[in-house]
């Protein structure tokens, strides 16, 4: 009712100036003494002459009268909440001159990083729902218009121009706000190219085809992707990872989100069928659904169990440390490449590192010959070069019915 406030005051005003007309009041004194009510309740005396029955009044009529007298001063405050409201929102409305601008959801890490790179030919607007999120100064400082508020709300897209977006990029940090977002969008999105770039990092609700209940026009304009496959991606593109030789024993260490999108672009790789791949966690539950030609051992990173099976491989063997936890990470690498070191066994350690300084690991310190696997820089390496070319004027692809 807040939002309707405003109108439901000016329709009850202009209803009681109409009753007011009927019962031989002056139009003038009638709108008059129909706004008056909102703020005075009204001239009593006239009111109560409205019962004389000189005036021949219809009892609904005079019903109908009562009842929007009393209920003005709540209307009244309505329409007052709204206004303050509005005054004192930080979420100013996108230009009327700006047409097929770009609308990034989140003002996190990957956020910022797209938003800064779409600005070279889009416009750009991001919706932020935390105004204490660092970035926001950060990317306003930039000439970047933010806005806050929840972008999963249709009021807040009109607020960013929806129907005159040429698309959308959903970087939170929650795959169901991302995946809300863009469906939304998606529904009230007036430009038949507008496309919707949805970042998902649990790649169950990407097969689960939420988006099968789309008409077949509005799918052809939805994409996900993921940070974590991305960087997975490049860093099997890698010179630090190289071809893999016949006989290389690639063993993953963690089989969370990280673990799951190495282990999806190592079977894409051109060399995967002269890997041996074995996938390592203590959670056996993580562990099913894996493909059956990859061997699978339920056990802690530390266990005795993977270091005998290492030191059983006669060929070269590559290890990925890749827990969701980059201090939990960097204790196995350094203590497996201890234990195999004790048993002349060498190995290529790679350790996964969210946002560890990797100067950390070069001048030939503790960590030197551990290779890091930065998934930010690796990710924003990868997604750099194709950003900016997400919402370019080439025909979108055609939609299979």
């Amino acid at each position: 009712m807040r939002r309707n406030g405003p109108w439901l005051a000016i329709g009850t005003a202009l209803l009681e100036s109409l009753l007011l007309c009927l019962a031989r009041v002056p139009p003038l004194r009638a709108v008059y003494e129909s706004l008056a009510m909102f703020l005075l309740n009204g001239d009593s005396s006239l009111w109560a002459g409205l019962e004389d029955p000189a005036r021949a009044i219809h009892p609904a009529h005079l019903a109908l009268a009562w009842s929007l007298r009393f209920l003005a001063p709540v209307l009244a405050g309505s329409a007052a909440i709204d206004l303050a409201a509005r005054l004192a929102s930080d979420t100013p409305r996108v230009p009327s001159r700006w047409h097929r601008h770009v609308i990034v959801v989140g003002a996190g890490r990957l956020g910022a990083y797209i938003a800064q790179h779409l600005r070279s030919r889009h416009r750009v607007v991001v919706i932020e729902k935390d105004p204490d999120a660092t970035n926001v100064a950060w990317l306003r400082e930039r000439g970047i218009r933010v806005v806050i508020g929840d972008a999963r709300h249709l009021d807040m897209l009109e607020r960013v121009g929806i129907r005159r977006a040429r698309g959308l990029v959903a970087a939170t940090g929650s795959d169901l706000a991302n995946l809300s977002a863009g469906l939304l969008a998606l529904g009230r999105a007036a430009d038949p190219q507008f496309m919707a770039r949805v970042h998902v990092s649990d790649p169950r609700l990407v097969e689960a085809r939420i988006t099968d209940a789309l008409p077949a026009a509005a799918r052809a304009g939805f994409s996900t992707f993921c940070t974590h496959d991305e960087a997975a991606r490049a860093l099997f593109a890698s010179e630090a990872w190289g071809p893999i030789l016949p006989g290389t024993l690639v063993v993953i260490a963690g089989h969370g989100r990280f673990g799951r999108a190495v282990l999806r672009q190592l079977l894409l790789h051109p060399d995967a069928d002269n890997a041996a791949v074995l996938i390592v966690d203590q959670d056996p539950n993580t562990l099913t659904g894996c493909p059956d030609r990859i061997e699978r051992l339920a056990c802690d990173v530390l266990s005795p169990d993977l270091e005998h099976r290492i030191a059983a491989h006669a060929g070269e063997v590559r290890c990925l440390v890749c827990t969701d936890n980059d201090g939990t990470n960097i204790v196995f690498a350094l203590d497996l490449r201890a234990r195999l070191l004790a048993r002349d066994v060498r190995t290529v350690l790679f350790t996964r590192m969210f946002e560890w300084p990797e100067e950390l690991l070069e001048g030939g310190g503790a960590l030197s010959d551990i290779r890091p696997i930065s998934v930010v820089h690796l990710a924003e390496c990868a997604l750099g070069a194709r950003v900016a070319d997400w919402f370019s004027d080439a025909p979108r692809p055609r939609a299979s019915a």
